[in-house]
């Protein structure tokens, strides 16, 4: 019946469970990918059983968080202009990101971090989706090239998830 269910609803889903481990006196809240309620209790089990080392457990609650839980990359071309101290710069990168705002946020961290410059200092001129033909950089066009998904965990949860 697994199986079937697995065939008929193809999509992984992000399901948030809170959980009561036997002889543990907090809540535990656990963000577990699965195809269905059976699926997810059965690697809820697993889990109790490697870190708990418990074999019961009662389960309070257990939402759907999201359908959509993995996006395919895009590879994303930004031109920047950025102020050191006593010149003017401009910059090009390419980076995996799954939408543009994703991809404005890295590159504004990635550039204070590496020049150790002030973000009100740093302007994207441009920014274009790259095809496989534009793409410059190798690093990036290894990713290209396999099927890759991007989980976004980080996006829609600021919990831990085991």
């Amino acid at each position: 019946r697994m199986e079937m269910n697995k065939i008929k609803n193809n999509k992984q889903l992000l399901h948030s469970v809170m959980l009561k481990v036997q002889n543990q006196k907090n809540i535990i809240r656990m963000n577990i990918l699965g195809y269905s309620g059976v699926d997810i209790t059965n690697k809820i089990s697993k889990i109790v059983r490697v870190f708990f080392k418990q074999k019961s457990f009662i389960i309070l609650s257990s939402q759907i968080l999201s359908s959509l839980v993995h996006t395919s990359p895009k590879v994303i071309g930004l031109w920047i202009l950025y102020r050191n101290k006593y010149y003017y710069s401009t910059s090009y990168m390419e980076l995996n990101c799954s939408n543009l705002n994703e991809c404005f946020n890295e590159a504004l961290n990635l550039f204070s971090s590496r020049y150790n410059i002030n973000k009100k200092h740093i302007v994207i001129l441009k920014s274009k989706t790259l095809s496989t033909k534009e793409i410059k950089k190798i690093s990036i066009l290894q990713y290209k090239s396999m099927s890759l998904k991007l989980p976004i965990f980080r996006n829609m949860i600021n919990n831990k998830s085991i």
